[in-house]
Parts: structure tokens; sequence; C-alpha cells
């Protein structure tokens, strides 16, 4: 109600249709009374104008990102009834401002160059004018989707992942599921478990990341996107797997993942026959393991551990069974705290190294790791064919038995 509105004069004399007003607060609203006059003397009424400042948009952010586009949002700002947005490749400063027009406080720009960085400012506007200030200039950028991305296992517990880097990438989002497994009538059985996505880590900044402590041979899906400050791209890339061991090792760090993870894998087996048995079991080296005071060098053959005997190898579980007796009389050795001395150096061995890497362990494993690798003092059950009668026969007499 205007006549209820007490005006201040903005000037006593304008003798154009025009007049700039300005110091007005944002977003607030104001009215005007025009009135005409001749000589000092004004109309009563004049014309009356009701109407609100533009305020500044604000609270601008990136909605999304694709390879060639970017979806934004602001909070609405008052006064506008439509909104300017203004868009340019930052690295050139020379480029000519690219703009849309919008009548919502959000926006999706389109045809961009993937992992090209956008400098983008957001005007407020009415049916007569945009304000000229703008936002603050945010800045945003088209991201290519994770792609190739590879889920190894390692052991039943760990899980490899990586993709190939994402062009204007600097970041990328890990996210990882449990699935549910299925009765015969391919039903999710309830087994209390969660099984929504679990954000893995937000700020993986290379293309590689490795999973452990997983369930143990269940199966996950993993989902990988690429970001680059507030932009995340929605495509992403996904895979499935279970964590498994690899019973095909490549290379020779491979190759120890896997003795590692199979050796504890059997011991829970053999541990039901031989209580006690991982409590005296620990590892020397990179495939090289005591048990009690006998020292294994491993390896593996058809996706089995082995253990080398003389001249060829033995199976991991046979080998365990061939020297159950003094495995038996090592474990009832240990039962309390026993103490060897070598010279003028105690060494204590406790049982419970509990597949723990042992520092030297006690004397009698010391000397029997280096002995064992100069000389074998295990009869082999794998003969090497080449080898002659004579040969074998003479070989025999020098084989001293552990037993």
């Amino acid at each position: 109600d205007s006549s209820s509105v007490t005006f201040k004069a903005l000037a006593e004399t304008i003798t154009n249709c025009s007049f700039d007003v300005s110091g007005l607060e944002q977003g607030a609203d104001q009215t005007f009374r025009i009135r005409a006059g001749f000589n000092g003397i004004f109309e009563t009424v004049g014309c009356i104008l009701d109407l609100t400042t533009l305020d500044t948009v604000r609270s601008v952010t990136v909605e999304a990102v694709t390879h060639s586009s970017i979806s934004l949002k602001w909070s609405p700002a008052n006064g506008a009834t439509k909104y300017a947005v203004a868009y340019r490749p930052e690295n050139n400063p020379n480029a000519e401002w690219m703009e849309i027009e919008v009548q919502n406080p959000n926006a999706n720009l389109f045809d961009l160059e993937t992992g090209q960085h956008y400098s983008i400012t957001i005007f407020a506007g009415n049916d007569s004018m945009f304000e000229e200030t703008g936002s603050q200039p945010i800045s945003a950028v088209p991201l290519a989707p994770v792609t190739q991305l590879i889920a190894e296992p390692t052991d039943a517990t760990t899980i490899d992942l990586s993709w190939q880097a994402s062009e204007g990438a600097s970041r990328y989002i890990v996210w990882k599921m449990l699935l549910p497994t299925f009765d015969d009538g391919g039903n999710p059985i309830d087994d209390g478990i969660n099984h929504d996505f679990e954000l893995v880590s937000d700020m993986v900044t290379g293309c590689r990341l490795i999973l452990q402590d997983m369930k143990e041979y269940a199966l996950y899906k993993f989902v990988v996107y690429a970001g680059h400050g507030t932009c995340v791209e929605h495509v992403g890339e996904s895979v499935e797997m279970k964590p498994t061991i690899n019973l095909n090792p490549k290379t020779a760090k491979e190759l120890e993942a896997t003795i590692d993870a199979l050796i504890w894998k059997d011991l829970k087996v053999i541990e039901e026959e031989l209580p006690g048995i991982t409590d005296i079991v620990g590892k020397i080296g990179p495939n090289q393991y005591h048990v009690g005071d006998k020292v294994m060098h491993l390896s593996m053959q058809k996706g089995n551990i082995v253990v080398r005997v003389g001249g060829g190898f033995m199976e991991f579980n046979a080998w365990v069974l061939r020297h159950q007796s003094s495995i038996t009389r090592f474990l009832a050795s240990t039962a309390q705290t026993i103490s060897t001395k070598s010279g003028s150096t105690v060494t204590t061995m406790v049982r419970g190294t509990g597949g723990k890497k042992i520092e030297k362990g006690s004397q009698r494993i010391e000397d029997a790791a280096n002995q064992s690798s100069t000389t074998s003092q295990e009869k082999s059950t794998v003969v090497d064919p080449k080898m002659t009668k004579k040969s074998r026969m003479s070989r025999s007499k020098s084989i001293v038995s552990e037993d």
C-alpha cells in the first residue's frame, strides 16, 4: 500500500525521462514514485512502481559432469525471474564468453571439451535487465568416465583394483558392495549384512587401490568414478569379483603372496589333527617357513604348496604327515617357555609365534636354516629321472633321516 510508504527524495528536478538509482539493498522490495511537474508545481499522486532489486547469485555447485557436459545448481536469487549462465575456457582469457539463459536456478552446459577447465559465472535477471556483478566465478571440468577397471584377487581377503586414468581427473571415488547370496529359488538370503554400496575412498589420487580385509570368497561389486575438485562424473565403471587366492602366480612377489595365503589356509585344516601347530609356525623369509625347529623352502605345483625335499618336492600336507611325530614332540616341548644357549648369547622361544615373522628364532631354527641352504637332510619322494641307478644308490647313503 503506497499510501503508508514514506518516500525519500532522490532528486529535486530531472529534465529527462531516466534516472539511475544506486546504493539500494540487494534483493529488497522497493517502491518508487515519479511525479511530473512544471515551474515547481508537481502532481499529487504520480506514478507508483513496486519492484525488488536483484540479488547476486550465490552457492553455485557442480551437480554432475560427463565427458562433454556440466550440470550446475545454485540458490534462487531474490528478485530474479531468469538467469544468464556465462562460461569460457579458463586457459584462454581472450576467448568470447558463451551464454545460455534459463528460468530456474539450474542449468546444463553441453558440447564441452573433455578435460578442459571452464570458468563459469551466473547473473540474476528480471523482465527488464540482468544484474552486473554476477556470482563468484567457479571452475568446472568435463571428465571422461573411468575405463578398463580390473579387479584382481591376490588372496582370500584382498582385491587389487586398477583402472585407466580419466582425462581431467585429479582424484577417484571408489565404492564397494557385498553382493547378496541367493537360495535355489533365486531369492536373496537374509544374512543380516548390509548389501548397499559403501564408500571406500573419495580421495584416491592414483589409478590403483588395494582393498584388504574383505570377506573370504564373497562376491563384491566395485564402482570407480573420476573426480576433480567438486566435479564428479556419474557414469563410472563397475566390476564384480571375489577375493580368492591367486593359484597361478607369474612373478616372485605374486608367488610369495600366494604361498603366504595358502599355507595358513592349509594349516587351519591341519590344526584339526595337530592342535597347536599354527603356534609353532613362522615365516623366516620369502617362501621360507619353519615348523618348530624344521625349516621349509616352499614353492607351488598345480595350485598346491610343495616343500623342497632333496632333489624334488613333496606336497606340504604330506610333508607335515611325514613329520607328524617330531612335530608332536616339539609341541610338547614348547608347552612352556624354553631357553637355549649358544656361546654367551641366550635366545628364548615362546610357543605361539602364530605366523609372525621371527627375528632369528631359536638357535635350533637358525642352525637348521643355515644348514638347509647348503645340504638337504630329508629323503625325497621325487627322484630326478636323469640320475643313474648307481648315483642314486651312492646318494642315498649320504642322506640322514630326521626322524
